[in-house]
């Protein structure tokens, strides 16, 4: 997973580089068709040869070869609504790759954005927005793949309601000639652009029960499923004890940083529709409750239901039908007709499989921690332009 994130950036700054190169390339050509001189028409050079100031009792002679100096006056702000599709990328998904989710459990992604342009080709937006997010290794992990059926048997899943706020940049992917040439005009084209920001975000993931606690949905932080919030005390010697502590439960307010690509399209002199692909790469590992090993199964004392949904390899009477499965041949792992027993730290008697829910087994891995979570919000943004009519050019001069 991590090989892939790095070709990920590797791709995104080569798009941008060139992107960038394209643009000042057709800087240059505008640049060459603009140059003009001050004369008595009213026109009056700015630096650089290529900018121009007009007044405001002189008619534009030349609207095809000058253009207005950018200035506070034009900076205009803009309002809008986003309906998309959020898929996300985490523990719970098909396979450990960067690249993939499962489309069958895209859920909505909704918000409300206000943006302002201060430069031509420059626009900060702030963004409130609501989403959610889903994932079950029953239905995405694959029985028969030796590497996926490990997540098959874990039976982990959640779902994730997020609400979130954030601030970010846009950069337009265009010329400032191009964006800039006409006063107040923008181009009738479609514009590429890039975005990048940052953003806080309140999450709950949540899973279903078992069957003998009700099947409901419930809140797993406060569970604290991998042993959060818990400690336990080990013996040295038969005079020296040390505790060992499962850390603390984790945050459900998160940061995250969007980094996306779109394509905005002027409808009107008053709206804009852009499409754009998104990233949230967070800060935990925690979005889908999944993330480091199981702990003992005793460290939850009395607490069934911490240590059901803990490990849910077993759950329901799966042992029975994931062992028919490997006996039909639907079944990638031995493991499913294999278990162990063993004492707790609460000195009861505990039954998993090899691998499964048992802290002292070698291979004891519940989740991934070396790499966090990733959401990708894909869908199309509605934009309304607030123009004071103070900086609308008037009629004569456009």
């Amino acid at each position: 997973m991590q090989i892939m994130k790095n070709k990920f950036w590797v791709y995104f700054v080569v798009l941008f580089l060139g992107a960038f190169i394209a643009t000042e390339a057709e800087a240059q050509k505008v640049r060459g068709g603009n140059i003009g001189t001050a004369g008595s028409d009213g026109v009056n050079q700015a630096k650089g040869g290529y900018k121009y100031w007009y007044k405001r009792n002189v008619i534009r002679r030349a609207p095809h070869n000058h253009r207005w100096i950018w200035s506070k006056r034009r900076e205009y702000w803009t309002v809008g609504i986003n309906a998309s599709a959020m898929n996300y990328f985490g523990d719970i998904v098909p396979r450990p790759e960067f690249t993939s989710t499962d489309i069958r459990f895209t859920r909505p992604y909704i918000s409300v954005f206000a943006t302002k342009r201060f430069r031509p080709q420059m626009t900060g937006r702030f963004m409130i927005g609501w989403g959610r997010a889903a994932g079950a290794d029953s239905t995405s992990a694959s029985p028969t793949t030796n590497h996926d059926v490990f997540r098959y048997i874990r039976n982990a899943s959640f779902r994730n309601d997020v609400v979130e706020f954030s601030t970010s940049i846009n950069i337009d992917l265009a010329s400032e000639e191009r964006l800039n040439k006409e006063y107040y005009k923008r181009p009738s084209g479609i514009i590429p652009y890039v975005t990048l920001g940052i953003g806080v975000f309140h999450h709950n993931p949540k899973a279903k029960t078992p069957s003998q606690f009700g099947g409901d949905w419930v809140a797993l932080q406060p569970i604290g499923t991998e042993g959060q919030g818990r400690s336990r005390q080990v013996s040295v010697n038969d005079s020296v004890t040390r505790t060992i502590s499962y850390g603390d439960k984790y945050s459900r307010w998160q940061v995250c940083f969007p980094l996306g690509i779109g394509f905005r399209k002027k409808l009107s002199a008053k709206w804009d529709l852009a499409f754009e692909v998104n990233y949230r790469f967070m800060l935990t590992d925690y979005f889908d409750d999944v993330s480091r090993k199981y702990v003992d199964p005793g460290l939850f004392g009395d607490d069934e239901l911490g240590r059901a949904m803990h490990d849910r390899s077993r759950e329901d009477g799966r042992a029975d039908r994931l062992a028919a499965m490997f006996d039909e041949g639907n079944l990638a792992y031995w493991g499913a007709k294999s278990s162990e027993t063993f004492t707790g730290v609460d000195g009861k008697t505990y039954t998993t499989f090899i691998g499964f829910g048992n802290e002292n087994n070698i291979e004891n891995i519940r989740g991934n921690s070396r790499d966090r979570d990733v959401l990708l919000v894909t869908g199309f943004h509605l934009s309304y332009i607030l123009a004071p009519e103070s900086v609308v050019c008037p009629l004569r001069y456009r």
